[in-house]
């Protein structure tokens, strides 16, 4: 029998939640995606490329040729200054930094001993970057050179989140840890049922809201770690909320999409379940939220929760969905494209192969 990806999501999860020894993803794992309003970034397998959102056709690849042990899946992180920051998800642990605009290495950080499983989080300051070996690098944008490091006792997967002051960051371990920005001293953490695989979101009301594998998305205060507010999950829920207007948008693992105030973790619309699992985290645009799921369906509901339009595809999406100019980028995985582009009306406009 066929064991469907999300149960060896799943039997991935359980063997670090059992026995924290298995610290990366299978190497045919789902690739990342950002982009510009001109430029989308697609890390997938051996390379990052760059394609052009007018032409549709490939700018550039990085590396030029494939390399043994390099491997691209994370989500690529762009700076203010034009740097595309990546790591390394295969035996080659390195942390790069490209010119986006011309694919020229700026800068490879050495320091870290397992894959990277999880984007970055860059700012002007400093590159947040979490390994799987449990380690959060601060790292300098301009050199590359490690300002600090903090280690958690098990693995890092999601993104870091900052509100200025400090850095928070969940870990395999049912921990989410408070850093001071500048020095990487721990100040708080807290404890939750379940591994956390997702980034955590920090919001402007002092708040830091997290989900995990205990069927629950909590509600932190950022600058003590006490819990503001629960909100049960119907399934574990892999991917990081997104915050729009006060209201947390996210998926779990059931493919039930929610729809919860900020405030207090109330439901602004019922659990809906339109489409299989989700991994990866929704898009918010100014007139919906789009959710994509394992079996290959991608819709888009109103913000109270009507639905609007469906599109489907042949393969499977754990990848989020990502607004670049007046299209929505969809990066599905087996199927016979790595990239389509959508309309607001969730049309099909092009896609994108690479060349071999």
């Amino acid at each position: 029998m066929k064991v469907k990806p999300v149960v060896i999501l799943i039997i991935i999860a359980a063997g670090l939640l059992l026995g924290g020894c298995a610290t990366s993803l299978p190497t045919n794992s789902w690739p990342g995606l950002a982009a510009t309003d001109t430029t989308a970034y697609l890390a997938s397998g051996q390379y990052v490329y760059a394609i052009n959102l007018n032409t549709h056709a490939e700018v550039w690849r990085f590396p030029a040729e494939a390399q043994n042990g390099t491997l691209f899946f994370n989500t690529p992180a762009l700076t203010d200054d034009g740097q595309l920051i990546i790591g390394s998800s295969g035996t080659n642990h390195n942390l790069y930094s490209i010119d986006a605009a011309t694919k020229a290495e700026n800068w490879v950080f050495t320091g870290a001993s397992k894959p990277w499983m999880g984007p970055v989080l860059a700012t002007p300051e400093a590159i947040y970057a979490p390994n799987s070996n449990g380690t959060l690098y601060a790292i300098n944008p301009a050199t590359g050179a490690e300002f600090w490091s903090f280690s958690a006792s098990d693995a890092l997967w999601g993104q870091p989140a900052t509100d200025g002051q400090r850095v928070f960051i969940g870990s395999l371990d049912h921990f989410i840890y408070a850093l001071d920005a500048r020095t990487g001293r721990e100040l708080w953490k807290t404890e939750f049922e379940g591994a956390i695989a997702g980034g955590p979101i920090a919001g402007p009301d002092g708040l830091v809201y997290v989900v995990s594998f205990s069927n629950a998305v909590k509600a932190l205060d950022a600058a003590t770690g006490s819990v503001s507010w629960t909100a049960e999950t119907e399934a574990w829920v892999w991917t990081s909320p997104v915050l729009y207007e006060n209201v947390l948008y996210f998926g779990d693992l059931n493919g039930s999409l929610y729809a919860l105030s900020a405030s207090d973790g109330s439901r602004a619309w019922a659990p809906q379940q339109p489409n299989g699992p989700v991994v990866g985290r929704p898009l918010v645009t100014d007139e919906a939220v789009i959710f994509a799921g394992e079996d290959g369906k991608v819709v888009a509901l109103d913000f109270g929760g009507k639905s609007l339009w469906p599109n489907e595809f042949d393969g499977k999406i754990y990848t989020a969905p990502v607004e670049a100019g007046a299209y929505i980028l969809i990066a599905p995985m087996n199927a016979e494209f790595s990239l389509v582009a959508l309309n607001s009306n969730g049309a099909q406009e092009w896609t994108f192969t690479p060349a071999k």
